[in-house]
């Protein structure tokens, strides 16, 4: 391109030489840390709280989905719980899942805490949850049933480092809450 004129032309590759300055150089390290940071300023992005209509629930409704939470959630913030509990809202909410809290928690091969125990564990405690982390867990299932949403319509989970592990790290709408990835 000629400055002052409209004239534009162009040159074999094999004439010319790209040369590329930079103001500032950066290590590697110092790459992936600016990664990490934009990875984190995104989730804090995706992850506020949205509303959405209440669904309608019954108390074992309740008391199931707050159980879920815990067993899966329990040492957890109440943003990690809440993202929790929104998976299985997201899932009644979809047509490729049953349509009920308990249909969802209960269908085979889904939540490992059903089958393992852990689920059938907090149930049977469920009437003295009293510490401040089972209170949480009954808080983040309560108000994900009446709307609060801090995951969008995102349907799986895993563990951190399981779903590093697997892959999961690289889906395009994937993020870190606590210990889990959420995508």
């Amino acid at each position: 391109e000629i400055e002052d004129e409209d004239i534009e032309g162009y040159v074999k590759a094999e004439h010319t030489e790209l040369i590329v300055t930079f103001k500032y150089a950066v290590s590697k390290q110092e790459e992936e840390r600016l990664k990490e940071i934009q990875a984190e300023e995104r989730a804090k992005k995706e992850t506020v709280v949205k509303y959405r209509g209440v669904i309608n629930y019954t108390d074992e409704d309740l008391k199931l989905l707050a159980c879920l939470v815990h067993a899966e959630a329990g040492t957890q913030s109440y943003e990690g719980k809440l993202a929790v509990a929104n998976v299985v809202i997201n899932r009644v909410k979809s047509s490729k899942y049953p349509n009920t809290i308990k249909g969802v928690i209960y269908q085979k091969g889904q939540f490992s805490v059903a089958s393992s125990g852990s689920l059938q564990k907090q149930l049977n405690n469920y009437a003295h949850f009293k510490s401040s982390s089972q209170k949480l867990s009954i808080k983040a299932a309560r108000e994900a049933l009446e709307g609060a949403n801090n995951i969008g319509s995102r349907l799986y989970f895993n563990s951190y480092k399981a779903a590093v592990k697997k892959g999961y790290l690289n889906k395009p709408n994937c993020i870190k809450i606590d210990d889990h990835l959420f995508w």
